[in-house]
């Protein structure tokens, strides 16, 4: 090791704070457990090491390197073989740090290559990197009677449909008197379930799904060793003991001394409630000892005594009162008691307030709550019968897999363990590895699961100290987000601390992030030294967090920057600022595209529907993408066709599929000559061809293949060769198909024929790939990626066949709706959409996050609930439950799973979290909802204390305490941004006016579309709709306060100005729209006005000094620009938003804009007034604005045309009195018909700053 630290020293490492550990971690001598933080140079160290592993070893095989992806192995291969090909070319050490530590290592390798003539770079596959899978693949395969395979078959990657087929297979038993118990315990099973069998049939196909976690550990021995109500009760009984000792162990020992009198008092006191039981039912308490599983109902005693009722979000009471078990000594009955009262009250207050001083002790102590009763906590006749039944079912899976001739992930893992024996009794393979292998590397050890842990203790079993055998693993506890492929984060740092098998390797922890600039790096520290928690808990799974330095130092174009915005009645508004965000990315690419590579930017969300609105604002805005994972494949109308062709050519009766065939693009028969071949298909009953075809239905008992005389392939081809008269007649038709879809179907019948005929004589992938190449369906796809996906769901519904039929078609559906789309191949890497979990291992120049605001998912109740709980003093044990029937209440080991995996969730909610964050080398931009609250206002609350606080657990709730922006002294050191978006449909919600809310204005009388109709759910009929829309009299104001989700609109400029803008008929649409966002604004304006100044002291009716347009309103205008989608550039968006900002300034500090704003008590905005005609017709107009101020009705409408460049503003005056003069005399009608006000109506011209009276009475 000495000379590598030689060579290694030769260059100046004082830029990274832990090389000292890096060099320490190439010595090949010693085993290493290695925590590698997110862009701590993970890769490089693995490849450092291998090369520094093969300047040793005797052969290449020497080595075994694991991964849990191929592309992680292929990436690791290639960076070992590049460095051999760069150290052969190049002579001269290079000038880097780690490029001349590779440099070196790789100059030693390639000594040893020529010394043993490997000849590795022309053999690379010498280089055993493999993935697990791959693995387990190899030792299934090199000694296949052994590992009891056979020949391997292929891998289904879903074997849901395996598990099921085994579980109704096995569930036929039911009345098998032959397997003895077999029978009662599949009746016991059914009367637990209420005799729901499909209930039992997804509980057994659970627990095959997890054979892997328990199907290893009875292979070689009884079940009983392993799982019965004896074993799970003494697993029971550990957990339970070593909480409760975690409990003892925390809590301070003076205040377990003086619990007994508190205690005995509080259970005779306390009257009888829920919350309480366990301390109404104690037996009087002299001591409290070290605690055993036994003393589990004292200990949930003194979580009663200590704690409030609530569970979820736990607290020492503040006090001793009546309520809590310690009375006023005043209501003693003698004085003894009276004396006992004081002096208990007493303690009890001093013991509350040293507890509230010990961190985290309420915590703690409330997890007491939630362990399982040992004795009863679980259902032992079920339990029994459903372990007595897993062999059986295991059986018959072997059978099912052996008919499909597959595997699933687990069965072959579950081989290859079987392939190398046991510890005890290794097999020949085991020992023929343990001869070869003498250095194993793993990868991504954080998400590994106790199946591959027990498969590196075989691997391993043989070593010892003098051995020389090395273990290197390597992964970090905080990117754990796999839990739901079995990954146990808590397998790490226990073997971190206790080893693995008579392997101990040596823990080393990593600090630089080479990734990330240094401004998002102190970001993400001081964010999740709060978010995590402070210590390790390897029950729950919970991992702390260890901080990282950046080797990038800080740089005032890399922040943190938050967009949240209020009250937003979707996640439009996010989507908008969204594309703001990329089109700003899109334009700064394009104008440094001469430099060698273009910045990258990652969408990551949480889940796939957060990003609905960004994906259709792309598609409509034209910006290419590749989406990973994230487009249904079952959605894309290629596939459909493909999946109904496999249906059609199965069952040539399936009339859907069919007529999907018929009808797709590759066929594309009419509707007329479809129709016409369903009639001449002929009914044995034609009642049920009137009745049924005719009529849509199709559930009648009746309706089925045998009702019809001939088939739809059959039916087809006797219309194309019969063309007379009578042979339609025949058929019921008056004449026989089109020329055109005669001509189609000689095309194509003949090459269905043709495949039908040869179904089952052919690999059915090969077949109906090939058949849907033949009849053309490949020509409606436009690229190669779609390709991809036909051939991903040609063998998908592969699966599904047996002997050329496809069964289960429910099954088949569902396992589609699990597959992806490949993503776009024309699009480059500008612009990437994923989700978090897709994006681990990748870094991009910018990052976001949407949907931040968002609620976890929260799982369905599952049937069965599996545990394995790892303790922090070694060693692990597993649970088992099963859920009650519906109605009643689950038992407390079902209880007590449920609040592991909850809190499992949240600590992995936490990591999933870092990981999004720490794919960000230079900005991230984090965007969420939040709401105003009202009562927090009202208090004087403003900034982010005036917002309620988000969903508990959502990822904007675990950033929000520390989302202040933070804007340093120093401009390279702005480590966040904070952006809070007061958007005019959120902010509209919030207004105070019942009023403004309308119906879309229109020009001529109309009848209430049925949407706007629909609105109106809570009134049974249209007439009485109407009548409370529109009474009997002309006209009224419009109080739609409690209608929901009735359409919102704002007035628009009239189409006759338009022709003054511009003769270019873009120019007019872009004039138009920009007019309505003004008039939008404008209304946001006044009623913020309005809001804010109730806390303005003074005459509130001149804003001039005190009111100011919100800093972010230019980010807000783009935002809005942007998306009504005008087709202008980033710099035109731009240059608009600033001109409607200087605009409004201009309206806000003059006189008129003052007065005409100003918060009038009467006041309304967008005011919609209707017209009763009669007959449900109507005639609706819409006021900008209006009030009443010193007994005169103002009639306000807004106007934001431009004089033309040969007008004066006199001529300009003119022009637009003459276009609206007979409008505003319209809007004065309306209100003399409801009010006798003296009134003034006119036309205030933004763009002159002018109110222009056209009517004054």
């Amino acid at each position: 090791m000495s000379e590598f630290k030689k060579a290694l020293s030769k260059k100046n490492h004082s830029n990274v704070i832990d090389q000292d550990v890096r060099d320490e971690l190439l010595d090949v001598s010693e085993s290493y457990i290695v925590q590698a933080p997110a862009g701590s140079g993970k890769t490089e160290l693995l490849t450092q090491r291998i090369l520094a592993l093969l300047s040793v070893v005797s052969r290449p095989e020497n080595i075994l390197a694991i991964t849990f992806t191929r592309k992680a192995a292929s990436e690791m291969k290639e960076r070992v073989i590049s460095a051999l090909i760069f150290a052969e070319n190049v002579s001269e050490a290079p000038q880097t740090p780690h490029e001349l530590a590779r440099w070196s290592l790789a100059k030693k390798v390639l000594e040893r290559d020529k010394e043993k003539q490997w000849n590795l770079i022309a053999n690379p596959n010498r280089l055993k990197l493999l993935t697990i899978d791959s693995l387990s693949a190899n030792l299934t395969g090199a000694l296949p009677l052994l590992s009891q395979t056979g020949m391997l078959p292929s891998i289904a990657e879903n074997a849901d449909i395996y598990f099921k087929q085994a579980s109704q297979a096995m569930l036929e038993h039911i009345d098998d008197d032959e397997l003895g118990d077999v029978s009662s315990h599949i009746k016991i099973l059914l009367k637990h379930k209420d005799n729901n069998l499909k209930q039992l049939v997804d509980l057994v196909s659970q627990l095959l799904a997890k054979r892997l976690q328990w199907l290893p550990r009875i292979s070689h021995s009884d079940i009983e060793d392993v799982f019965s109500t004896k074993t799970i009760k003494n697993s029971l009984e550990r957990i339970v003991e070593e909480k409760l000792l975690d409990i003892y162990s925390a809590m301070p020992l003076n205040i377990i001394s003086e619990l007994p009198p508190l205690l005995n008092q509080a259970s005779s006191q306390l009257q009888e409630k829920k919350n309480i039981k366990h301390l109404q039912g104690l037996d009087i308490v002299e001591s409290i000892l070290k605690p055993n599983a036994n003393d589990l109902t004292l200990w949930k005693a003194i979580a009663e005594l200590l704690l409030t009722a609530s569970k979820t979000k736990p607290s020492f009471y503040k006090s001793a009162t009546k309520t809590n078990g310690f009375p006023q000594p005043a209501d003693a009955i003698n004085d003894d008691q009276e004396n006992e009262f004081k002096i208990n009250k007493e303690m009890m207050k001093n013991i509350l307030k040293d507890c509230s001083k010990c961190t985290n002790l309420e915590f703690i102590v409330n997890e007491v709550r939630y362990l399982p009763d040992v004795n009863h906590g679980f259902d032992s006749e079920v339990l029994e019968s459903l372990l007595a039944i897993l062999p059986l079912a295991v059986a018959h899976l072997k059978l099912v897999f052996k008919e499909h001739n597959v595997l699933d992930f687990s069965e072959l893992s579950i081989a290859s363990l079987n392939a190398l024996g046991t510890e005890d009794n290794p097999t020949d393979i085991a020992l023929a590895m343990d001869y070869r292998i003498e250095h194993i590397l793993v990868d991504e050890f954080q998400d590994t699961s106790s199946p591959q842990i027990d498969l590196l203790k075989l691997l391993t079993s043989g070593w010892d100290y003098s051995s020389n055998k090395t273990l290197f693993l390597v992964g970090d506890p905080m990117q754990s987000i796999y839990r739901f492929r079995d990954a146990n984060v808590s397998l790490f740092m226990h073997i971190a601390e206790f080893g693995i098998g008579q392997v101990h390797p040596v823990y080393k922890q990593l600090k630089v992030n080479f990734r990330s600039n240094e401004n998002i790096i102190d970001w993400v520290n001081r964010q999740f030294q709060s978010i995590m928690p402070a210590v390790n808990d390897l029950t729950l799974s919970a991992v702390s967090y260890a901080t990282s330095t950046a080797f990038r130092k800080a740089s005032p174009t890399s922040f943190v920057k938050s967009y949240l915005t209020v009250d937003a009645e979707d996640n439009q508004d996010q989507a908008n600022e969204i594309l703001s965000v990329i089109q700003q990315h899109l334009l700064e690419n394009e104008k440094n595209k001469s430099d060698s590579s273009l910045k990258t930017l990652a969408i990551l969300a949480r889940s796939r529907n957060h990003l609905k609105e960004i994906i259709f604002l792309l598609n409509k805005n034209n910006i290419p993408y590749q989406a990973i994972d994230i487009e249904p494949l079952s959605s894309k109308m290629a596939v459909q066709d493909v999946v109904s062709l496999a249906l059609a050519l199965t069952d040539n009766y399936d009339q859907i599929s069919w007529l999907a065939c018929l009808r797709s693009p590759w066929f594309s028969l009419e509707l007329d000559d479809m129709t016409k071949v369903m009639r001449a298909m002929g009914l044995k009953n034609h009642t049920i061809l009137n009745d049924g075809l005719d009529s849509g239905e199709k559930d009648n008992e009746d309706y089925d293949k045998n009702n019809f005389l001939l088939s739809i392939p059959e039916t087809i081809n006797k219309l194309m060769t019969h063309h007379s008269l009578n042979d339609c007649l025949n058929y019921g038709l008056s004449k026989g198909l089109s020329e055109s879809g005669k001509a189609r179907c000689l095309k194509l019948m003949p090459i269905l024929m043709s495949a039908i005929e040869q179904k089952g004589k052919k690999p059915f992938q090969k077949w109906l790939y090939g058949c849907f190449e033949a009849v053309g369906g490949l020509l409606q796809i436009d690229m190669l990626s779609e390709v991809e996906d036909i051939k991903t769901c040609v063998k998908r519904i592969a699966e599904f066949e047996n002997a050329g039929e496809i069964i289960d078609r429910a099954g088949l559906q569902e396992s589609l709706d699990k597959l992806y789309a490949s993503p776009n191949s024309s699009a480059d890497n500008q612009i990437q959409i994923m989700t978090i979990h897709k994006s681990k291992g990748l870094e991009f120049d910018r990052v976001i996050l949407p949907r931040l605001d968002a609620k976890s998912f929260v799982p369905d109740t599952p049937l069965m609930k599996w545990a394995e709980v790892i303790s922090d003093v070694g060693g692990s044990q597993t649970l088992l439950a099963i859920s009650k029937p519906t109605g009643e209440s689950n038992d407390s080991v079902y209880e007590y799973i449920g609040y592991l995996d909850k809190q499992k969730e949240k600590y992995e909610n936490q990591r999933l979290l870092y990981v999004a964050t720490t794919r960000a080398k230079q900005e991230l931009h984090l965007f969420g909802n939040i709401k105003e609250d009202a009562k927090k206002i009202k208090a004087g609350e403003s900034g982010k204390n005036s917002y309620k606080r988000p969903i508990a657990n959502s990822f904007l709730d675990m950033i929000w305490d520390n989302i202040e922006p933070d804007e340093s002294a120093d401009s390279n050191r702005v480590k966040q941004k904070l952006n809070i978006i007061k958007t005019v449909s959120g902010i509209c919600g919030n207004s105070k006016s019942d009023d403004n809310q309308s119906l879309l204005p229109i020009d001529k009388p109309t009848k209430l579309s049925e949407y706007e109709l629909s609105q109106l759910t809570h009134l049974e009929t249209k007439q009485q709709q109407l009548d409370v829309i529109f009474p009997d009299r002309l006209t009224k104001r419009c109080d739609i306060s409690e209608v929901e989700e009735m359409p919102r609109s704002s007035a628009h400029e009239q189409h006759d100005s338009l022709e003054y803008w511009n003769e270019n008929l873009h120019e007019k649409n872009i004039a138009s729209s920009v007019g309505t966002l003004i008039h939008r604004q404008l209304e946001w304006i006044a009623e913020d006005i309005k809001r804010t100044s109730q806390n303005i002291k003074g005459n509130s009716l001149k804003l001039s000094d005190e009111y100011r347009l919100p800093t972010s309103w230019v980010d807000t205008t783009k935002s809005q620009l942007n998306a009504l989608n005008l087709g202008i550039n980033a710099e035109q968006i731009f240059i608009k938003a600033n001109s409607i900002k200087e605009l409004l300034d201009a309206v806000i500090k003059s006189e008129i804009g003052q007065f005409i704003l100003a918060p009038y008590d009467s006041a309304d905005n967008e005011l919609a007034l209707h017209k009763n005609l009669g007959k449900g017709l109507f005639h609706s107009r819409v006021i900008d604005r209006c009030f009443i101020t010193e007994g005169r009705r103002w009639i306000i409408d807004y106007k934001s045309s431009v004089p033309l460049k040969s007008e004066t503003v006199e001529e300009f005056i003119v022009r637009e009195l003459q276009v609206y003069k007979k409008q505003l005399e319209e809007y004065v009608s309306f209100f003399k018909e409801m009010e006798n006000y003296p009134t003034t109506a006119g036309l205030y011209l933004l763009s002159i700053n002018q109110f222009v009276a056209v009517y004054k009475s």
